[in-house]
């Protein structure tokens, strides 16, 4: 995860945007190693969540700084004053190939609220004018790149892949 957000190339003090903050994981792990974050989540169950996990992770790490959260919409977002950010870092609400076990219960929940981001390649697409250096999206290991011609690298895990579009 770390390797394809390319932490340790990017420039101190860069800003990180990620699109969807879901449990709030990724961005509590970015965080943690040093990152600028500013984490965006649209739907409002899940934000509320993410609020509760940013309270929780500030109260157990008081020393580190404040995580912004706010409501992400592509279309709006030149509304928002923020600095540009060098990477942005995408985990859509994907459909899994066929397996046999179930989820964890926690994304069984977030399916059920959620269901299905029905935006992908626009929120891609806008993600990709709009980050200076690369944009990371998640995906399950068995699927094939959005934009296979624009990915870079792909770092894959036992049942993950993060396929990482630089921009040209």
């Amino acid at each position: 995860f770390a390797k394809s957000i390319g932490l340790k190339n990017i420039a101190t003090g860069a800003a990180i945007w990620d699109l969807s903050g879901g449990t709030g994981k990724d961005f509590i792990l970015l965080k943690y190693y040093g990152a600028n974050i500013f984490v965006f989540e649209r739907n409002f169950i899940i934000g509320l969540l993410l609020v509760d996990a940013k309270r929780r992770f500030q109260i157990k790490y008081p020393e580190l700084t404040e995580l912004p959260i706010a409501a992400f919409d592509p279309s709006k977002q030149s509304t928002v004053n923020l600095s540009v950010p060098q990477v942005i870092y995408y985990d859509p609400m994907y459909d899994r190939p066929s397996q046999k076990a179930l989820p964890r219960k926690d994304m069984q929940l977030f399916r059920k609220v959620v269901t299905e981001d029905t935006d992908i390649e626009e929120t891609l697409s806008w993600a990709l004018k709009t980050a200076q250096d690369r944009v990371v999206m998640k995906g399950p290991i068995r699927s094939k790149p959005y934009y296979p011609k624009l990915c870079g690298h792909s770092f894959k895990g036992k049942g993950t892949r993060y396929d990482v579009y630089f921009r040209s």
